[in-house]
C-alpha cells in the first residue's frame, strides 16, 4: 500500500529510524481513508477481505494491489461496494 519496494522500511518508519517519503504518506492515509469508510458499514474482517479480494471495478485486482498506484480508483470501488 505504501508503494515501496522493502517492507522493512515500513518498520524502520514506525520506530522513527527514518522518515517516510511525502507520496508514500499520502498513499497510506488515503488507504486509511478508504478503511476507514469501509469500517463505518462493514466488520474488520469484511474489510480485510475486501481489500484482499478480486474486485471487477478494479480489472479483477485485489484493492490492495491498486491502492499503491490508483487510490482514487480504490476509494470508487469501495463506495460502489457499500452502495449494494
Amino acid at each position: 500500500m505504501a508503494g515501496v519496494l522493502d517492507p522493512k522500511l515500513v518498520g524502520k518508519w514506525t520506530r522513527g529510524e527514518e522518515t517516510p517519503p511525502v507520496d508514500a504518506v499520502d498513499r497510506l492515509l488515503h488507504a486509511l481513508r478508504i478503511v476507514e469508510l469501509l469500517k463505518e458499514r462493514q466488520s474488520e474482517e469484511d474489510v480485510q477481505a475486501w481489500f484482499l479480494g478480486r474486485n471487477a471495478q478494479l480489472g479483477g485486482r485485489a484493492p490492495v494491489l491498486v491502492v499503491a498506484s490508483d487510490p482514487d480508483r480504490v476509494e470508487d470501488a469501495a463506495h460502489a461496494f457499500l452502495a449494494y
